[in-house]
């Protein structure tokens, strides 16, 4: 870890001031770094060598009692002696990306980081435009009933209506937050056929929703990349910013280490 008295400084406030913003813009900036911030933030040794025993099945210190295991702390700065070592350094790149990478990394993650719940106005209106069942299915999956909301989406007819059209829009998003993300890939996939019935708008936003559906599911990463490019090129300024967005998740060497792709 060749950056380790740097962090260790940083973390201590042995830093200067101005050492210590010029050491925030190089985290942003130099992976590597970021990367070896991360492993020192997970505390101590004893943890460290118990899990690493678990990975690599070669460190017998992970088994003698905590109480004999000197920690990790600063004042020894004994993270190095461990963090050299080949097979140490190999484990601590694994535990990184199956605590950090796995959870951050993703593809539901990622998706989630750029989905939104659409804003709706079925509070207003008269008392029967709030009882019909579009408007329950909706009051529902913003109360966060989705199983009441899915429900309620299911018992309109199917029919070449806006109305069930516009049901099948919201019940993907009831689909979506149970993940469920097959059932709302059929759902968003209904209102982005040709000659639907539905609003240019309500289509890009159902084509959005419906991508990352299937980015959660595990769409091959070409498939992805295409589909973002659209949006990049031809979609509304919302979603032409969070597709540029998820581009740079997709092509960080965070995600090529760590992602599903």
């Amino acid at each position: 870890m060749k950056n380790f008295d740097r962090i260790f400084a940083y973390h201590e406030g042995e830093l200067s001031s101005k050492e210590k913003s010029q050491f925030e813009e190089d985290l942003k900036k130099d992976e590597e770094l970021a990367l070896e911030n991360e492993i020192y933030k997970f505390g101590d040794e004893a943890t460290l060598l118990a899990v690493v025993d678990e990975v690599m099945g070669k460190n017998k210190k992970a088994q003698e009692p905590a109480a004999n295991v000197k920690a990790i702390r600063p004042s020894q700065r004994g993270f190095r002696t461990y963090a050299v070592g080949g097979s140490i350094a190999a484990a601590v790149i694994l535990l990184v990306g199956f605590f950090f990478g796995k959870s951050q990394y993703s593809n539901p993650k990622i998706a989630s980081s750029q989905y939104k719940l659409p804003l709706t106005d079925v509070l207003k209106g008269n008392q029967e435009d709030k009882n019909n069942e579009l408007n329950l299915g909706k009051k529902a999956l913003y109360e966060g009933a989705y199983g009441k909301a899915i429900a309620t989406f299911n018992a309109i007819p199917k029919a070449e209506t806006k109305t069930y059209l516009e049901s099948q829009y919201w019940l993907g998003h009831a689909y979506y937050n149970t993940g469920e993300y097959g059932s709302a890939i059929k759902s968003f996939e209904a209102l982005v056929q040709p000659d639907s019935l539905i609003s240019d708008v309500l289509q890009e936003e159902a084509r959005w929703n419906l991508l990352l559906a299937r980015i959660s599911q595990g769409l091959p990463l070409e498939e992805v990349q295409k589909e973002l490019s659209y949006f990049t090129q031809q979609g509304t300024g919302n979603h032409r910013n969070a597709a540029r967005s998820l581009q740079k998740t997709f092509e960080s060497a965070w995600y090529k280490l760590f992602g599903e792709g």
